[in-house]
């Protein structure tokens, strides 16, 4: 069993703000719900997830979800304030890491994830899915792809990490969350070699897990998931009217 963190602390993107839905990304309403809410019920239906942490506005939250096993939490400023402050609430073992804005999130997503992180050790996994994938269950979704040895991917939005990943790297994990949808200045925060790979397209997810390691001292694992619907979220407008549109469909 794990527990899981959600971070429901993000402003609205100002691509958002037009809607006029609210101050916080995670209270969006989504067809008719905060979009946060798809979230917890893909979370509080997987068989492997025990303990849930909200944290973003106390007050909203509570009101929101009135389960047991969610505990809602204070923000403390910016996400890793904020991871900060959920892990306090936690025990120090693994701990599944969530974004507010995955409407599509599954148990089965989720279920699979942790499946696939349980076959290698390692501190963090983040997992990736294939651009074929992404396409093919979400056509018109704009994605940020990046070009590998091993075919071109897109990021996901949950993450499997120890607590101490956070605790002991405080600044590169700010610097790496600033950086996290600029795949170039990435590059280039770890490296010339790293840079030249990237531009060639001949970096593996070998490269990328040995450097993590060189830097940090820390085992990482890229995870490849066949579930897009774990890093398709909504941070900007067409990712908003491209969600209604599916929900209304289902």
């Amino acid at each position: 069993m794990y527990n899981a963190i959600i971070l429901a602390g993000g402003p609205v993107n100002r691509d958002l703000e037009s809607l006029g839905k609210g101050k916080y990304e995670a209270f969006l309403d989504l067809d008719g719900r905060p979009m946060v809410s798809y979230v917890v019920d893909a979370l509080l239906a997987s068989p492997s997830i025990d303990k849930i942490v909200a944290v973003g506005p106390l007050e909203e939250l509570s009101q929101l979800f009135v389960d047991r096993r969610i505990i809602c939490v204070e923000e403390r400023g910016d996400i890793i304030g904020n991871l900060l402050a959920a892990l306090d609430n936690l025990p120090e073992e693994k701990v599944l890491v969530v974004t507010c804005d995955l409407p599509f999130l599954t148990p089965e997503a989720v279920e699979d994830f942790l499946d696939r992180c349980s076959a290698k050790e390692a501190d963090f996994y983040y997992p990736i899915v294939r651009k074929k994938d992404s396409e093919a269950r979400f056509p018109g979704s704009q994605r940020t792809y990046v070009h590998l040895k091993e075919g071109v991917f897109t990021g996901g939005n949950i993450f499997l990490l120890t607590p101490r990943v956070i605790r002991e790297n405080l600044d590169y994990a700010r610097k790496i969350v600033a950086l996290r949808k600029h795949p170039f200045k990435l590059a280039r925060l770890l490296g010339l070699k790293f840079i030249c790979k990237f531009i060639f397209k001949l970096l593996s997810l070998e490269d990328l897990e040995r450097k993590i390691y060189e830097l940090l001292h820390l085992r990482g694992a890229a995870i490849i998931s066949p579930y897009p619907e774990i890093g398709v979220d909504v941070d900007k407008k067409s990712d908003f009217d491209l969600a209604c549109l599916i929900l209304n469909r289902s």
